[in-house]
C-alpha cells in the first residue's frame, strides 16, 4: 500500500462513491460504506472533517473545566467540543439546515431530549455565541453549569455515555 500511496494514480479520495459501494459490499462491510462515501465526497469538496467519540469529547470537557485560563478562552473552546457534538451528529443526513439552532432544535426532537435539559443545552448555546461580548465575570459563573449542559448534549446524542464524576 506504501507503494501504491506514492504513484498519484491512487491518491486518496480518488475513487468514485460507486466503486468505493462495490468494493465495500464485495467485501461485506457496508457500514464501513456509508462512512468512507462520506469522507471522501468530503475530501473532494475541499473539507477536512475529523471525527471524535463522546469520551474524546467528554475528556476535551474535563480540561477545559480544568484549565488554567480565563473563562472567555474556556469558552471558546467549550463552543467548538459544543458545535463538533452538534455537526457529528448531522453530518450524514440528507437535510440542510440553516445554522446551529436548527440543527440543536432536530437533535433534542430526534432525540427526545426532556424540555428541562433541552433548557440547559439552549441556554449554554446562546452564551457560547455571546462569550465575547459577555462580562468575564458572568461567563465565569455560568461555565460549570454550560460545560455540564454540553456533557448532558454528549450522553443524549451518544446513547450509553455517562457524565464522567469530574463533571457531574
Amino acid at each position: 500500500i506504501a507503494d501504491c500511496m506514492s504513484c498519484q494514480s491512487c491518491a486518496p479520495g480518488i475513487l468514485t462513491s460507486a466503486e468505493i459501494k462495490a468494493i465495500t459490499r464485495a467485501l461485506g462491510i457496508g457500514h464501513v460504506e456509508r462512512t468512507v462515501t462520506y469522507v471522501a465526497e468530503m475530501q473532494r469538496s475541499g473539507i477536512r472533517q475529523t471525527s471524535d467519540s463522546a469520551v474524546d469529547m467528554m475528556s476535551q470537557l474535563e480540561l477545559i473545566a480544568g484549565a488554567d485560563t480565563d473563562a472567555r478562552q474556556k469558552y471558546g473552546l467549550l463552543r467548538n467540543v459544543f458545535r463538533r457534538a452538534i455537526d457529528q451528529s448531522v453530518a450524514r443526513l440528507r437535510i440542510n439546515f440553516s445554522g446551529t439552532f436548527a440543527k440543536l432544535y432536530f437533535l433534542i426532537k430526534e432525540n427526545a431530549i426532556p424540555p428541562d435539559i433541552a433548557r440547559q443545552i439552549n441556554d449554554a448555546r446562546k452564551r457560547l455565541n455571546e462569550a465575547y461580548s459577555t462580562d468575564e465575570s458572568l461567563l465565569h459563573d455560568s461555565l460549570p453549569y454550560d460545560i455540564r449542559a454540553v456533557a448532558l448534549l454528549i450522553t443524549h446524542l451518544y446513547k450509553g455515555m455517562a457524565i464522567p464524576p469530574s463533571l457531574d
